[in-house]
């Protein structure tokens, strides 16, 4: 085809045409060959069929994938299909700033959002059409942490350890609790709102100590497991899901000397719950295999350091079979045991631990994929007033292979007692929760993601709080802590208020 020479007007004309076609088809516009200095156009120029395809729209990333709801925070947003103009919105919230950058990314302010925190939708919008909206990839966090004025319920004599599930099938949290001088379990039933009634009451073997609550006999239910320390036995409560308990054969299951702490999980590939007690008193833990039906068999010895306390089950060495760790009291250790799949462990290995250790967590803190442990220190440094008395948490960060680095210290309130790892903030890191009984107070470490927890906040307990559990207790979505207090006789309920 001959070129044919046309006016510049006319030209220009032409191109506004085929530019308003090609977007008219969601086609970016554009003209190769352009025109020559006579004002004509180049017969080389290509047709629609020989355009280039045009990228999706996508989302694929937003760097960083949290941010304070405060607002304020420089954010990347990270795709495919971007055009100039495009509008981000976080959870229908418009960012003012939006920038440019290329086809794969925008930047922008996150807009604040206060009064509420956690995983919100983003939503991309091109100026020439086309939407896209991912609801993970982005959360809002507290610049802080925050709970109410607690409120205390009243359990019986020195309540240990406490434990939080759905005992009634009503989908609301529900407290256990085990009175080791009145030798009995207490159960409060959740109100849905943050409450909870009054306490009922189950006899149990001689001074409980450690429980965990898992469905033990495969029918549907949360059931209890619980160490009785002077009896050396545990003893197990079936649940009907409907708030009622039945007591299983109570004093049968033998343990070593003084158990005082559980675990339980699946250690030999039969689809069945097995059961491992930390035995204070025989400087060993005994694993107690199931044998269908919520009955186990006699336990079988894991020799450990002098006087085992807080345990863990989880995959260290990264192999699907489940592996055990406990923290040793006197020696300053931590003992761990590969498992071998069919219920047995290889040799324990021991590794330095916190002075005089007796919580221990377990969970990924640094965010490499790996298993890392969190124990608590009991000793205390002590100054005048003693509330002000401090104590260590220890980070023991996994390699992957079943051993562990180094470890890291972090400063809490005096006397720990049991800790816990949970996400309280919403920004996908853990944090750790630990009783100080010394000092009256219940300890919240901020997690950074990077095996350190640099932000700390104490809250007053009741008098020597000694167990923690978080749950669901009001209707929001944020993370409420509860703590058991030995010496008051109660445990305190803390609601997260974090904004």
């Amino acid at each position: 085809m001959k070129s044919v020479s046309l006016s510049p007007v006319i030209s220009f004309l032409r191109l506004a045409r085929i530019r308003r076609r090609l977007s008219a088809f969601g086609l970016v516009a554009w003209i190769l060959g352009g025109c020559s200095s006579g004002g004509a156009i180049d017969d080389s120029s290509p047709d629609l069929g020989m355009l280039p395809s045009v990228e999706t729209l996508g989302l694929q990333q937003v760097k960083p994938a949290s941010a304070s709801t405060a607002g304020g925070v420089e954010l990347h947003i990270l795709g495919t299909g971007f055009e100039r103009g495009a509008t981000v919105a976080l959870d229908g919230i418009f960012a003012a700033d939006v920038t440019y950058v290329s086809p794969h990314e925008l930047v922008l302010r996150a807009p604040a959002r206060l009064g509420a925190f956690g995983r919100v939708p983003v939503i991309v919008q091109n100026p020439g059409g086309g939407r896209v909206v991912r609801s993970d990839l982005f959360s809002y966090v507290p610049t802080t942490v925050s709970f109410a004025q607690r409120v205390d319920y009243g359990a019986q004599k020195r309540p240990l350890f406490v434990a939080v599930g759905d005992m009634n099938g009503d989908q609301r949290a529900d407290l256990v609790v085990t009175n080791s001088n009145e030798n009995t379990l207490s159960l409060l039933f959740g109100n849905g709102d943050g409450s909870f009634a009054l306490q009922q009451t189950w006899p149990t073997s001689l001074a409980p100590h450690g429980l965990t609550l898992a469905d033990l006999n495969g029918d549907g239910t949360l059931d209890i497991v619980a160490a009785c320390h002077t009896a050396s036995v545990f003893d197990l409560f079936f649940g009907d899901g409907q708030g009622r308990l039945s007591p299983q054969n109570l004093g049968d299951y033998k343990t070593g000397a003084g158990p005082i702490y559980t675990v339980v999980g699946e250690l030999n590939g039969d689809g069945k719950p097995d059961v491992i007690v930390s035995n204070f008193n025989a400087n060993q833990s005994t694993v107690h295999l199931s044998l269908g039906g919520g009955k186990f068999a006699a336990g079988s010895k894991l020799t450990t350091g002098a006087y085992p306390f807080g345990a863990v089950l989880a995959d260290f060495n990264e192999d699907a079979k489940l592996d055990y760790a406990v923290v040793n009291r006197t020696d300053n250790t931590l003992s761990i045991f590969l498992g071998n799949g069919d219920g047995s462990f290889a040799a324990g290995k021991t590794t330095a631990a916190a002075p005089s250790p007796i919580g221990l967590a377990i969970g990924d803190v640094n965010g490499d994929g790996h298993q890392d442990l969190v124990s608590a220190s009991t000793v205390a440094t002590m100054v005048t007033p003693p509330a002000l008395s401090s104590s260590k948490i220890v980070v023991h960060l996994g390699r992957g292979d079943g051993s562990f680095s180094s470890y890291l210290e972090s400063d809490v309130a005096g006397g720990t007692r049991e800790l816990l790892l949970h996400d309280l903030n919403a920004d996908g890191w853990l944090d750790v929760v630990v009783a100080a009984m010394d000092t009256d107070r219940v300890s919240v470490l901020l997690g950074k993601g990077d095996g350190s927890f640099p932000s700390r906040f104490d809250y007053v307990t009741g008098s020597l709080p000694s167990g923690v559990a978080v749950g669901l207790f009001n209707a929001d979505p944020r993370p409420d802590l509860v703590v058991s207090n030995s010496g008051s006789n109660t445990v305190s309920v803390f609601l997260n208020t974090s904004q």
